[in-house]
């Protein structure tokens, strides 16, 4: 079994951790004492699981190169400084994030192993909106937490791997997002869907405990929006087989592609790079490592 911990294969290290919010949640060792807050979204997220949900492939009708074509007006927002939370469509926030999906993870090979799911029509985007009035509520945080609990329910049984997006789940705070992302661990936990999935987060301002915010290795975790990437541990396990076990080598691979990146072309080329932009001399620094991995 994989190590939780939000570490996905494919982006997080095993010397890498999270500075975590469980305190300021109120969480103890168990839920015998989690607040009435945490155990209104918790019976919420038991309702959710007692339901029957239908979902749908997004991506069964966007090819790569469809998808890649957005990027230069999906993706024109400095993702470290601003939450691209202007109000949009479903549609909208899905091509953006299909754009960024298609551009970086799969598009610079940052997961050598998403390419299938996509092709396959097996990864899916589910957008929880708000009401757009400012100060998030806790009715939107329920929706949220309700959303991942679903997707993750489904994806026990079921292949594929699924994304979901809450542009206005705290997108300029990422510590009020690891709260959160607290409150979704300790439910899988509760229900016993810990061992079937484990949640990769993506933030616009996403930061390692241990680096700073201008630190490279941030980028490979920082995205449009915020975001819950839901992977199953048998398709996590399975990829990382396939490594020798060792899912340190895809880490390693991408902060090497990164510190290419910025030692040849800059910071700020990086950064669109990591938007999903083309930059002149991407490509040859990426095929000086494409047989790294």
């Amino acid at each position: 079994m994989l190590p939780k911990a939000m570490q996905c294969f494919w982006v997080l290290a095993s010397t890498h951790s999270f500075t975590r919010g469980l305190s300021r949640l109120g969480f103890a060792n168990s839920f015998t004492t989690v607040p009435s807050k945490n155990l209104s979204s918790l019976k919420l997220c038991n309702d959710v699981l007692t339901t029957q949900i239908v979902k749908t492939p997004v991506l069964s009708a966007t090819s790569l190169s469809m998808a890649s074509e957005m990027v230069s007006t999906a993706n024109n927002t400095e993702a470290e400084t601003t939450s691209q939370n202007n109000i949009k469509s479903v549609e909208e926030i899905k091509s953006v994030t299909l754009s960024w999906v298609t551009s970086v993870i799969i598009g610079l090979n940052f997961c050598p192993f998403a390419r299938k799911p996509f092709e396959d029509a097996n990864l899916f985007v589910q957008v929880v909106q708000g009401s757009h009035e400012g100060d998030i509520s806790d009715d939107y945080v329920n929706d949220v937490l309700a959303t991942v609990m679903r997707e993750s329910a489904l994806l026990k049984e079921k292949k594929g791997t699924t994304i979901v997006v809450a542009p206005e789940l705290y997108p300029e705070n990422f510590f009020e997002y690891l709260d959160v992302l607290d409150m979704l661990e300790e439910a899988l936990n509760v229900y016993e869907l810990d061992e079937h999935v484990q949640i990769a987060p993506f933030h616009p301002m996403f930061e390692f405990s241990g680096s700073t915010s201008r630190g490279i290795d941030n980028l490979t975790n920082r995205s449009p929006y915020p975001m819950f990437h839901i992977l199953r541990e048998v398709e996590v396990s399975s990829a990382v087989d396939k490594l020798g076990g060792d899912s340190g080598k895809v880490w390693q691979r991408n902060i090497s592609l990164l510190n290419k990146f910025k030692d040849e072309l800059g910071r700020e080329k990086t950064k669109r790079i990591m938007r999903g932009e083309k930059v002149d001399g991407m490509e040859e620094i990426i095929s000086k490592i494409r047989n790294e991995v």
